[in-house]
């Protein structure tokens, strides 16, 4: 078994994943699609995210033995190697049950401690989006760094606030939401998180922000945002070792290495509402 990879070799293996899961998802009949609730109606599942997933597990033990692989919907099985692989079958399962094309399929693989590569694939949209760490790739088109655009101009992409949001602190939450909204020009959920990731890479926009977010919705398009020199703060500051940030539940990823002062503060105290037990 091979104890070292290049990131080219991480960043083949992810393609290789992604390719064939993407291979079966064009198949499906969206029409219909039976859906189940995990946490709540916002939070669902279908049998082709569980198939997807065991698609793509297939195919990254094969291609990298005995990594560890943290699954969105199999959970982690863990193995004997420096590898970690970060999977999530269909980021947007509720644009794909609709019916939309706004999904994807996303791997992010981490090796001694460090996010290194990260595939972003949306079969029906037929976008890919990759890294091997250094270059990033959009359809094997080589990207360049986005230009960073004044504060008032940025278009910010983000689920936030969420329900379990306003539960914790309804005034509080209302008050952040806002803040943010009149200093950037505009906050908007127009895809799945890993795309989101990558629409900021391409600078399309230019930021992304979370409440909450689970290390498989994000690892595989952060590496592509820090390939091309991207900047992610987690929250509540200092928890995060490392760099580490695809572990983190609450952060705010940038196309350039910037910082915005008020969405900074803001996250700040989302976070401590959130997870107190981090300050």
């Amino acid at each position: 078994m091979k104890s070292q990879y290049t990131g080219a070799e991480l960043m083949a293996a992810a393609k290789a994943a992604t390719d064939k899961a993407a291979e079966y998802l064009r198949t499906i009949d969206r029409s219909g699609i039976e859906r189940e609730y995990k946490t709540d109606p916002h939070d669902i599942v279908t049998k082709h995210d569980k198939q997807t997933e065991e698609i793509i597990k297939e195919v990254l033990l094969k291609e990298l033995p005995g990594c560890t692989i943290v699954g969105e919907e199999s959970g982690e099985s863990v193995g004997d190697s420096s590898v970690i692989c970060y999977v999530d079958p269909i980021d947007g399962t509720s644009f794909f049950a609709s019916g939309s094309p706004n999904f994807c399929t996303t791997v992010g693989i981490e090796q001694n401690g460090k996010l290194i590569a990260g595939v972003v694939n949306a079969p029906i949209m037929g976008w890919e989006f990759k890294t091997d760490g250094d270059q990033v790739w959009f359809n094997d088109t080589p990207v360049s760094p986005p230009a960073e655009r004044p504060t008032q101009d940025c278009l910010a992409l983000t689920y936030f606030p969420l329900v379990r949001d306003y539960n914790i602190d309804k005034e509080a939450t209302t008050e952040a939401s806002l803040a943010m909204k009149k200093t950037l020009a505009s906050n908007v959920a127009m895809a799945p998180a890993a795309l989101q990731m990558c629409y900021v890479a391409m600078g399309w926009a230019d930021l992304t922000y979370y409440s909450y977010i689970s290390s498989w919705d994000i690892a595989g398009g952060m590496a592509i945002v820090h390939a091309l020199g991207g900047r992610t703060d987690s929250y509540p500051k200092g928890h995060i070792k490392d760099g580490r940030h695809h572990l983190s539940h609450c952060l705010v990823t940038y196309g350039t290495n910037r910082k915005i002062e008020v969405v900074d503060r803001e996250l700040q105290g989302v976070a401590l509402r959130r997870y107190p037990e981090l300050a």
